[in-house]
């Protein structure tokens, strides 16, 4: 399994490092009132990396028009040699500070078939308009960027499975439950005439390594509340998992200007319990064995998603480091 990582967008040649510790992939976050601006951090990191997927973590049809996405997207390829991945979702912090809401779902469809169109044909039908990117064939030789689509739902799965090359699910890190969407998202690209195996499959799992228990889980609280967030999106909210569906309504009420702050009111209040569930927190020994859960999948790939801070505090850096030492080598080889 090929294992990536997510951080801020520091301009400190931090995509470098994290290729050297071994992470196959590097995105960074794309939130303009939080951090530097994505595109122009990930054409550093392409000359600051060799081997390692770039992308941004995630970006969204809100804040961005499909073609200024396609654009970002190929100039990457180009920059780094085919190595540009397109994660990207309804929108989150990137939309919520600029004042908007996620994109809904049918109109993220639309739009992402849009960058699709973009990407494979170099013209997308905008409203009757047909736009042409006809430059973008400068990179064919790179071949089009792979989209990835991350569901928390299935009405989200179903629109990854219909229009991504890469699947990445955002429920947490319980391999039953992944498992359920894998499955679903299978199934969903069968009847929309797509071959599944064609399909790459992934995850997010928000992980914390430290020798003291207590501090892994308070490092990893507030991004738990963050990433489990997104299933309060969902209509069948009864058929989330107890411990997923015990927490939904809380997380209805997250103060999102306190988007992912370590001690934020929401992250304070999460259950220790919820928390232990959703991420995975703890020691070596321990984060190995709830990996080995996650590799047995058999996925194509995983995020690691850090602590709140990830390099930019010291249990987030040491997490990472840990992480790349001690666990990293096992998941690349359970593929």
């Amino acid at each position: 399994m090929k294992v990536g990582t997510v951080t801020a967008p520091l301009l400190n040649g931090i995509a470098g490092k994290l290729e050297q510790l071994g992470f196959d992939a590097v995105l960074l976050s794309d939130t303009q009132n939080r951090a530097p601006e994505v595109w122009t951090a990930l054409g550093a990191a392409s000359c600051e990396t060799n081997t390692a997927l770039l992308g941004p973590g995630i970006t969204n049809t809100v804040t961005r028009d499909p073609a200024v996405i396609a654009s970002a997207a190929t100039t990457l390829q180009m920059l780094s040699a085919g190595r540009a991945i397109l994660p990207i979702g309804r929108g989150d912090s990137a939309a919520m500070f600029s004042g908007n809401q996620p994109a809904k779902v049918a109109e993220f469809e639309t739009s992402v078939q849009q960058i699709r169109d973009y990407l494979h044909h170099y013209h997308a039908d905008r409203a009757g308009y047909q736009s042409s990117m006809d430059w973008l064939a400068i990179a064919a030789e790179h071949g089009p960027v792979p989209i990835e689509v991350i569901p928390s739902g299935p009405r989200m799965t179903e629109v990854a499975a219909r229009t991504a090359d890469r699947i990445s699910f955002a429920v947490g890190a319980d391999p039953e439950y992944i498992a359920q969407f894998r499955d679903h998202a299978r199934q969903a690209a069968l009847d929309a005439g797509r071959d599944p195996a064609k399909l790459k499959f992934g995850a997010w799992l928000n992980v914390v390594v430290n020798p003291d228990r207590a501090v892994a889980l308070e490092a990893v609280r507030g991004t738990t509340a963050v990433w489990a967030r997104f299933s309060t999106h969902r209509r069948d909210k009864h058929n989330l998992p107890k411990p997923l569906r015990d927490v939904v309504e809380h997380l209805k009420h997250y103060d999102k200007t306190q988007w992912a702050q370590q001690g934020a009111t929401t992250e304070a209040m999460m259950p220790t319990e919820f928390v232990d569930w959703f991420a995975i927190a703890g020691d070596v020994d321990y984060c190995r064995e709830r990996l080995k859960g996650i590799a047995a999948l058999n996925l194509d790939f995983c995020y690691i998603v850090p602590g709140n801070l990830g390099f930019a505090d010291a249990v987030g850096e040491a997490s990472i480091r840990t992480f790349a030492k001690e666990i990293l080598p096992g998941l690349r080889r359970s593929q």
